[in-house]
């Protein structure tokens, strides 16, 4: 699958459950988005974990109540394997993004906290790092 193929399937991944109970298989659509926003958010972390192994001192498990998209698995000898990963990171944050801003005709739970968490951790920013900051600019 060529990369901008990839990048419009994540895109239409965002909208699916705005597509009716009928599509999300009777669930209601706030129950589809959160569970699609929870499939995103446990396979993005997956997919960090892939991109920063060896590099995190504490790899993180992500623990949320979502499950991991089933994307095809990567040869880990294609010498383009991190470039691989870093396209599939980057659809799935677009498709993220966009099944934040799309208007939900319903009252949905945002788990603000999970997707802080996955966005510190993807510009590996941690609470020690996160709090020296703070310092430097409470003293400017």
């Amino acid at each position: 699958m060529t990369s901008h193929l990839f990048q419009l399937a994540c895109s239409c991944y965002s909208i699916l459950p705005t597509l009716g109970s009928g599509f999300s298989q009777g669930i209601k659509t706030s129950e589809a988005w959160a569970q699609q926003l929870q499939c995103i958010l446990a396979t993005a972390h997956s997919l960090l974990g892939q991109l920063y192994e060896g590099a995190e001192t504490d790899p993180v498990i992500y623990m949320g109540p979502g499950v991991e998209l089933n994307f095809s698995p990567l040869d880990e000898r294609d010498p383009l394997f991190i470039l691989r990963l870093s396209q599939r990171y980057a659809g799935l944050f677009q498709s993220l993004s966009k099944l934040l801003s799309i208007d939900v005709t319903v009252p949905v739970k945002l788990p603000v906290q999970d997707i802080i968490y996955l966005v510190c951790r993807a510009l590996a920013v941690t609470r020690k790092k996160l709090g020296s900051a703070v310092e430097i600019m409470k003293q400017d």
